[in-house]
């Protein structure tokens, strides 16, 4: 029987996003990083206790010897400190363009999703042409006609995925329905960010002083370090280490956010009897699926050090060859293919309460029936936000430029650096948001298929938009 034609009571959400007592998973991998933790707090401890204080003015000395008794200067620079107001004033302005971004995501997605898509094909195509106008090189015919032949192609692609292009906006807007409903998303967001700023400072003190255990060599033409190894194994597990807990907070953010829109999707009143979903999520995030995320996050740090070893070796040899080209290539493919199974594995665990495996078997079946669907909503949804966060950092960039410039006050190189000062501010706030709206459609998407298997309408708005197409299957368990 047609989906459509069969629709059955609504299944409670508690029977969908288990809440409540959860079992623990992965203990060990939680007992591992707790192990971490205490042995890079360690080692920090022991290569600041045992730093060379006086190596910069040893540094300084060799310098100033290789240079013939010539100590170095510092050329001096205007100071940006006045202004701090323009900043704030940007980040400020960031906020709102964000919020505003937001409404026109949730009112008009179809339009914004098209506009996005279409952007990167007119650039490309306007590109050939200012080439082939105002080019003095022979081969900018080629050129043009290579660049319009790409934007002439993505336009086809376009063409073709056109229907999924519906499905993508129609996701967008909801997940954006849901950020509205459930705000404190965007401050738990911004507390585990804060969280891994202060994690990452604290790393990279560790790593100064690390550096600081080191003797200065006069190399005749130039000084180096000479690192002892000490701090040579400390840089190298505090970048292990790091990289790990970027990813651990990561998917925690991931978890919450998913979690969070499971409640959203499934449950009328998006409450729980915990209370605010998004700290409930939190909650299991930090408790009993943390042996989980810290399982999914190791294997991603596993593959990031395993990328740095392989660039380190080739920049020391200071030439490039074939096989370490192809093992560099081979090895970011596999972390791209690991870091997507990882992002819809927590949204399985998320809903679920599972472990990092049998999420990843819940993802692999799935995907399995609604692969294409799910790669193309990731790609799109993805490639729309980045554009719009892409675009408005570029606008706060120059907001920044001209207001500077209206003062009068500073130097034409300090506003370029004001400008480009105020787009990373904007950029890191946009970044924020656009990461969170991205967890929402990704969790969206999960919690609709659900909705197949079942074959449930608790969104009757996400569902409307597919009643002409059979976008998604339902699983085969």
């Amino acid at each position: 029987m047609e989906y459509e034609q069969e629709r059955r009571p609504l299944v409670p959400h508690s029977t969908v996003v288990q809440f409540g007592r959860r079992e623990r998973h992965d203990t060990g991998f939680t007992i591992f990083y707790l192990l971490c933790c205490a042995a890079t707090l360690g080692l920090g401890i022991f290569v600041c206790l045992n730093a060379n204080r006086d190596i910069t003015s040893q540094y300084d000395k060799c310098e100033a010897d290789v240079k013939g008794g010539k100590t170095p200067t510092v050329e001096s620079s205007t100071s940006l400190g006045s202004a701090a107001p323009i900043f704030i004033g940007v980040a400020i302005l960031a906020s709102i363009l964000g919020a505003i971004w937001v409404w026109l995501l949730k009112k008009y997605s179809l339009t914004m999703v098209w506009v996005s898509c279409f952007l990167i094909p007119v650039g490309l195509a306007l590109l050939g042409a200012m080439i082939f106008i105002t080019g003095s090189n022979k081969d900018k015919g080629i050129v043009c006609f290579i660049l319009v032949g790409i934007a002439c192609l993505l336009l086809w692609v376009l063409f073709c995925i056109r229907e999924k292009v519906r499905l993508t906006a129609a996701i967008i807007a909801e997940s954006c329905r849901a950020l509205e409903t459930n705000t404190s998303i965007i401050g738990v967001s911004v507390g585990i960010m804060l969280v891994g700023f202060a994690l990452i400072a604290l790393l990279v003190v560790f790593g100064i002083f690390a550096v600081m255990n080191a003797t200065v060599v006069n190399k005749q033409t130039y000084c180096d370090y000479d690192i002892q190894t000490a701090g040579k194994v400390t840089l190298a597990f505090i970048f292990f280490f790091g990289a790990w807990t970027v990813f651990l907070l990561h998917n925690i953010f991931l978890f919450t956010v998913s979690g969070a829109a499971a409640i959203w999707y499934f449950n009328e009143d998006h409450h729980t009897e915990t209370g605010n979903p998004t700290l409930a999520s939190l909650k299991y995030a930090v408790t009993s699926s943390f042996g989980s995320l810290a399982f999914g996050s190791l294997i991603l740090a596993v593959v990031e050090f395993i990328l740095m070893l392989l660039q380190s070796s080739r920049d020391e040899n200071g030439e490039r060859n074939l096989v370490t080209e192809c093992c560099i290539s081979c090895v970011r493919c596999i972390q791209d293919a690991i870091a997507f199974l990882n992002k819809f594995a927590i949204v399985y665990m998320a809903i679920k309460g599972q472990s990092f495996l049998d999420s990843a078997r819940s993802f692999f079946v799935m995907l399995q029936n609604n692969g294409m669907n799910c790669i193309v909503v990731d790609s799109l949804s993805n490639l729309v936000l980045g554009v719009n966060v892409v675009l408005m950092s570029a606008l706060s960039g120059v907001l920044g430029y001209a207001i500077m410039n209206a003062t009068g006050n500073y130097t034409e190189n300090s506003e370029v650096t004001g400008a480009v000062v105020s787009a990373i501010i904007a950029l890191l706030i946009l970044s924020l948001l656009s990461g969170i709206i991205a967890s929402l459609i990704n969790s969206i998407f999960v919690c609709y298929v659900m909705d197949k298997d079942q074959r449930q309408i608790h969104r009757p708005d996400v569902h409307e938009v597919f009643k002409s197409k059979n976008f998604v299957r339902p699983s085969q368990h």
